[in-house]
Formats: C-alpha cells, sequence, structure tokens
C-alpha cells in the first residue's frame, strides 16, 4: 500500500514547493517595493514622488535647491483638509488655489 502513496504524493509535493517558491517571490517584490517608497518623497511643487536626493522635479521641473515652497498656510486661518482623501491641504499662492500633497489634486 505505501508503495502506491509516492506516486500519488509526489505531485501534490511539487506544487507545495512551487507555492512557497511563488509566494516567497512575491514577498521579496513587495519588500522593494516598500523600500523604494521609503526612498522617495512628493515634489512640493506638483506633489508627484521623486527620489529623496532629487534636485529638481522630472514631472514640473521645479528647483528643489532654493529654500522656499511655493505652498502657504492660510494665515490665522484654520487648516483645510483634502475631501478626497481627508489629507492636509497647502494654499498655492501663485495658482490661487488649495492644494493636497497626499492625493496630488487641487481642492476648492
Amino acid at each position: 500500500m505505501t508503495g502506491l502513496l509516492g506516486p500519488i504524493l509526489l505531485p501534490f509535493t511539487i506544487l507545495i514547493f512551487l507555492a512557497i517558491g511563488i509566494l516567497g517571490i512575491i514577498a521579496v517584490v513587495i519588500l522593494l517595493e516598500l523600500f523604494r517608497r521609503g526612498s522617495t518623497k512628493r515634489c512640493p511643487h506638483c506633489g508627484n514622488r521623486i527620489p529623496t536626493d532629487a534636485v529638481w522635479c522630472k514631472f514640473c521641473r521645479a528647483d528643489l535647491t532654493s529654500e522656499s515652497t511655493p505652498f502657504v498656510r492660510e494665515a490665522g486661518g484654520e487648516d483645510k483638509t483634502c475631501p478626497d482623501c481627508g489629507g492636509s491641504m497647502d494654499y498655492v499662492e501663485k495658482n490661487d488655489r488649495w492644494y493636497c500633497t497626499y492625493c496630488s489634486k487641487y481642492g476648492r
């Protein structure tokens, strides 16, 4: 009877090892993506993700070496929250409107 179990269990054993290997690859891909996200920041001008050591934004071509940022909190007012994601919004003085750096959208 034990001679019959070997050929029956062999395919299941192979499938289990393949599943473990695939899960390992998925885990590595997820860890790499988390590491990549940790080494990026949002551009203060357009909100797109850029490397933390970037000196200019590859999306909006903004110079990131200057200390000035286009965002200004409304003087004396409360912080405005984004209606889409609930994050805090910043007022973009040059565009005369509010911008959410979390979901990269302009607000009302």
